[in-house]
């Protein structure tokens, strides 16, 4: 039995097909992108995707740094740390 919280392989599978229709709706210049970007993160980083992922991050943690959203510059850094991008 995988930990909880753990992905189970029926949702690992899934997540490719979840990651891309999310990018898309992903704009620049969309309202609240920067907050579905660490979303997108987390999937691309479950589905392997790392270096989509890092890009990604690296955009959410200078965009809110920029603001002053420390909240979700940390957000982004610890899961750039979990994916070790």
């Amino acid at each position: 039995m995988p930990p909880v919280g753990a992905p189970t392989s029926e949702a690992t599978c899934r997540l490719p097909s979840v990651a891309l229709p999310l990018h898309r709706l992903l704009e620049p210049g969309a309202a609240g992108r920067v907050e579905l970007l660490t979303d997108l993160a987390e999937a691309l980083r479950e589905t392997g995707d790392f270096e989509r992922a890092e890009s990604a991050l690296a955009e959410v943690i200078e965009s809110a740094s920029t603001a002053g959203d420390r909240v979700l510059e940390a957000r982004a850094v610890v899961i750039a740390f979990v994916c070790g991008c």
